[in-house]
């Protein structure tokens, strides 16, 4: 196993094609697929199903995905570290949050850090609560933001908002005109809910199995 597999591995992943990872590598498509192959062989893991011209990751590979993610944020690190200690900077602030904090609030939070403190490097790293609470307890970040569905063992940790969980439609919709939309009412619409593996699905999954509501999930996510 070397660098250059992981490195075509963790492509494809992020990717979902070989030919677009081949792309972002800037090596050939063959190549790519040649790199998988020795990367399997090495570890002894069948990381992708093959069919049809395409791809998938099994679940060894997500798992393996999820430890290469781990290696590449230490590489980050020093990577970081280098830049700081070229630019002379007086300091580093290391934050990770989940998606719905990292790609709306946090940036125009940071944004305004950096005019307080302009000598300070930021990195912000987004990913899922699990991870931020893994990246914190570790030692990796000094700070991060997370769903309070996390297990906390290991970090110090405190509420700073709570809000309502909502129910949303597009505006014309049948139930949009409703001060209150219960499981019932829901039990014929075109329903977007949350993963498998997030702690909020199974509360929400819990709510409609109680009211012998089954719900018709067109997309997770």
């Amino acid at each position: 196993m070397n660098f250059r597999q992981i490195e075509a591995f963790r492509a494809v992943m992020a990717c979902g094609t070989t030919t677009r990872a081949a792309e972002v590598l800037r090596i050939a498509q063959p190549a790519v697929s040649r790199l998988l192959s020795d990367l399997e062989r090495s570890t002894k893991l069948k990381l992708f199903d093959r069919g049809k011209g395409r791809i998938r990751p099994t679940t060894e590979a997500h798992a393996f995905y999820d430890e290469v993610q781990r290696s590449f944020i230490g590489l980050e690190r020093l990577r970081f570290a280098a830049d700081n200690i070229r630019s002379f900077s007086s300091g580093t602030l290391r934050v990770a949050s989940l998606p719905v904090l990292g790609n709306a609030f946090l940036p125009r939070a940071v944004g305004s850090f950096s005019r307080d403190f302009p000598d300070v490097s930021i990195l912000l790293h987004i990913r899922s609560s699990e991870a931020v609470k893994d990246l914190v307890a570790s030692g990796q970040f000094e700070i991060g933001f997370a769903a309070d569905e996390i297990d906390r063992a290991g970090v110090h940790a405190r509420v700073i908002v709570a809000p309502e969980a909502v129910c949303i439609m597009p505006r014309g919709h049948p139930l949009a005109a409703r001060l209150m939309v219960g499981p019932a009412d829901l039990a014929d619409a075109r329903f977007v809910s949350l993963a498998a593996e997030d702690a909020a699905r199974a509360r929400i999954d819990r709510v409609f199995v109680d009211a012998g509501v089954s719900r018709r999930i067109v997309v997770e996510t």
